[in-house]
């Protein structure tokens, strides 16, 4: 691939005769193959080298929180208020200290209290969706249509496209059809990169949106119920775990939702 300068053309093709090998009996006493794709920073990155990395995206500068007065008001009672930089570590730190002092009151520091640690949380999503977003396109689904678009795709970025649907087309001449799906996803990414591509891989008029089972049924899409998003026929995973802030970021009695895109993520309460 000429983003990363790997030629990958010959992994790709012996990939492509194992599959072969292993479909050739997918109707005989031997289970169909279903192979699960763990996507890092690395995938967004393979299609979209602006996408950041953990170490990137997670690094502030005091000057990124001045929106932010509960933010100042935190790292002035941790004592941070001096740092100009905080990399990937440190941040990790921070987050841990929000987390401690959201879970246990009885040790929680002098001058906070629900409310600012609340509102600290919040900014702190904010802040890093606004680094993401400034960053790269993260593809967010269309509020009206649930679709996921994406702008003229690069060369690179077909070949990645086109490998998932040479495996689509592996299933469909092995047999296998929907109810045996062949292969599924699990990713630490917040972007919607995954979804982008099997929007362009499936050829068909229902939204790629309604296919995908991450691990939680939303009570809310895009701010409407699930009853107004009806039918869903639900056949491929795409799990999305650790998730970075979020994992240990969120609220108690927080509602089960997918955001839509006019919504920063990161500046929301629900769980997605």
């Amino acid at each position: 691939m000429a983003s990363t300068g790997i030629n990958n053309a010959d992994t790709v093709a012996a990939f492509g005769r194992l599959m072969d090998e292993l479909l050739a009996d997918a109707n005989g006493p031997r289970k169909p193959p279903v192979v699960t794709f763990w996507c890092g920073a690395g995938f967004s990155k393979a299609w979209d080298r602006r996408s950041p990395t953990d170490g990137e995206l997670f690094a502030i500068d005091l000057d990124d929180i001045r929106d932010f007065p509960n933010l100042q008001h935190v790292m002035h009672v941790i004592g941070w208020e001096d740092y100009r930089h905080l990399d990937f570590e440190r941040f990790k730190n921070l987050r841990y200290v929000l987390d401690m002092q959201v879970r246990y009151p009885d040790i929680r520091n002098r001058y906070f209290d629900d409310q600012n640690l609340r509102l600290s949380i919040h900014e702190l999503r904010t802040l890093v969706m606004r680094r993401f977003t400034a960053a790269c396109d993260i593809h967010n689904v269309d509020d009206t249509t649930l679709r996921f678009s994406a702008t003229e795709v690069s060369a690179e970025q077909r070949a990645i496209t086109d490998f998932f649907a040479a495996l689509e087309d592996r299933a469909d001449r092995a047999g296998l059809g929907d109810a045996w799906p062949l292969y599924h996803f699990l990713t630490t990414n917040y972007d919607f990169t995954i979804e982008t591509i099997l929007e362009r891989v499936y050829r068909q008029q229902a939204p790629v949106f309604g296919r995908l089972y991450r691990g939680v049924t939303p009570q809310r899409i895009c701010g409407g119920t699930i009853w107004e998003h009806l039918p869903r026929t639900v056949d491929r995973n795409v799990i999305k775990i650790n998730a970075g802030s979020r994992s240990c970021l969120r609220w108690r009695g927080s509602t089960s939702s997918i955001a839509s895109a006019a919504t920063p993520r990161f500046a929301r309460s629900r769980r997605c």
